[in-house]
């Protein structure tokens, strides 16, 4: 059986979607994940989010990129119940500072969606 080659991009870490999906692909076998990318608001802890769900599954090999906090065409929306850190991004709700151990590619993930 031939794997599916996939790119998650997500922008996990606000509600339970997105990590569904991500535990969902990591078990299943006739998924190869290419890498994992992140998008809006705070890639950053959104990547180390991630990171703390493909180590819970032992998927350690499988990379997981950053992108783009900022839209192009539009500001950030923040809620009145969010934080907002100094440097103007939003604190992701499902971030924890447990997570602040995992590390991510330092490669841009625009870049790795491009060159993958």
């Amino acid at each position: 059986m031939e794997r599916k080659r996939l790119i998650i991009d997500t922008d996990v870490g606000d509600d339970i979607d997105d990590a569904y999906a991500i535990t969902l692909c990591l078990a299943m076998p006739e998924v190869q994940i290419e890498g994992i990318t992140t998008v809006y608001r705070n890639c950053r802890q959104r990547a180390k989010i991630v990171r703390a769900l493909t180590s819970a599954y032992h998927r350690g090999e499988i990379k997981v990129y950053a992108g783009e906090d900022f839209p192009i065409f539009e500001p950030i929306k923040f809620f009145p119940y969010e934080r907002k850190l100094p440097d103007g991004r939003p604190f992701i709700s499902q971030y924890d500072a447990t997570m602040e151990e995992y590390h991510y590619e330092q490669q841009s993930a625009v870049d790795f969606i491009v060159e993958t």
